[in-house]
């Protein structure tokens, strides 16, 4: 099989020693790329529009997403609440 464009196989410095080590994917700049491409497109709806709330409606898959990234984080947040009585 083939990797897909921008990925490669990067193999570890320490494969020869003592059978330690790993392959890995390496995929450079794909994600940053994608990530400021979300984030250019959501900055343009906020300059034309004044709100984000059109590129959150119409960008498929985010609601799965925005709750992931809210409770990040979360878990730990509540046992220190329980715990001082926040």
């Amino acid at each position: 099989m083939r990797p897909a464009p921008g990925f490669r196989w990067c193999t570890s410095a320490w494969s020869g020693v003592g059978g330690l080590g790993g392959r890995v994917g390496c995929i450079p700049t794909v994600l940053q790329v994608a990530a400021l491409h979300g984030m250019r497109q959501c900055l343009e709806e906020l300059k034309r529009s004044g709100t984000e709330a059109r590129y959150f409606k119409e960008t498929a898959g985010i609601e799965d997403t925005r709750k992931w990234y809210t409770g990040l984080g979360n878990k730990e947040l509540k046992e220190v609440e329980a715990k001082y009585g926040y």
